[in-house]
């Protein structure tokens, strides 16, 4: 199988991330697989505007 599926998540202040959905899919075991990737990401180091 291969394809590419597009996640929409919010990066929170502390890094984590919340609230992901797929926009576009490909295939149930595919969408399943990269929502569960995008939610065992690790933290993120959040960048900032104005200090």
């Amino acid at each position: 199988m291969s394809g590419t599926v597009f996640v929409e998540f919010v990066l929170n202040v502390d890094g984590s991330v919340s609230d992901y959905i797929v926009l576009k899919g490909a295939g149930m075991e595919a969408d399943l697989e990269a929502v569960r990737i995008v939610s065992v990401m690790p933290a993120w180091t959040p960048g900032t505007i104005d200090g």
